[in-house]
């Protein structure tokens, strides 16, 4: 049985990279190995790697949650991260 943090992945699988658009300092391509180009991003090339490192970012909070939930230190601060991280998995599905 799949639980929500093992949910198929519906966005296209990564890794994504970045390239410089060398006629602007703040337009960066967005590229898949598998998809090819998968858009342009207006913003700073710190933005850029950021977007580009979700697929792999979205795919380890997925892995580390149950072990995150496993952990038998309970605690308010557990729970707060559990939560985060719960929403930040439903943000990147379009579920929040």
């Amino acid at each position: 049985m799949k639980t929500d943090t093992q949910q198929q992945t519906k966005h296209t699988p990564g890794p994504w990279i970045v390239e410089d658009d060398k006629r602007d300092d703040y337009m960066m391509t967005i590229r898949s190995s598998g998809a090819g180009r998968l858009g342009v991003a207006y913003c700073a090339k710190d933005d850029a790697r950021l977007i580009a490192a979700a697929p792999e970012l979205l795919a380890a909070l997925r892995r580390a949650l149950p072990l995150i939930e496993w952990h038998d230190g309970r605690s308010d601060r557990h729970d707060e991260i559990i939560d985060a991280a719960y929403a930040a998995i439903e943000k990147a599905e379009g579920r929040a």
